[in-house]
């Protein structure tokens, strides 16, 4: 099941602050906290940093 999307606003350094948090979890601490702390993989967490510092990089 997929869910909507949803939208919301965020200022480039908070932008910032968001993508370093995620690159954490996706690559500072194990699989298993990881998907213990957020409900996704590491995997899902590279895949949303990349989605995130892509809107960076438009920016």
């Amino acid at each position: 099941m997929t869910t909507p999307d949803i939208e919301i606003s965020f200022s480039k350094d908070e932008l910032s602050a968001l993508a370093n948090a995620v690159n954490y979890m996706a690559r500072g601490i194990s699989d298993s906290e990881c998907s213990t702390l957020t409900g996704f993989d590491q995997k899902e967490m590279e895949k949303l940093h990349a989605r995130i510092a892509e809107k960076l990089a438009d920016d």
